[in-house]
């Protein structure tokens, strides 16, 4: 999770966060990472800052589990493709 001044951004898994935290910084936008227990796609369902505009980004279900099984396979905990 990523909390701004004025907004709140969701890290969803496999949804382009990393690039979002990236192109965030070299903005040079202020921010502080949320992690909860040192998991930056920690419980989504909880957000700090609800007073906030919250977003996150979504993606196409079968494109989302076709990278999350080859992240997981890659990774070795998974049977390798």
């Amino acid at each position: 999770m990523l909390i701004f001044p004025t907004a709140v951004f969701l890290h969803v898994p496999k949804t382009g966060g990393k690039w979002v935290k990236a192109a965030v910084a070299n903005a040079g936008l202020e921010f502080t990472e949320w992690n909860a227990h040192g998991d930056i796609h920690n419980d989504l369902s909880y957000c700090p800052h609800r007073d906030r505009f919250v977003f996150a980004f979504v993606r196409e279900p079968l494109s989302l589990y076709q990278s999350y099984w080859r992240f997981k396979a890659g990774a070795g905990s998974l049977i390798p493709l």
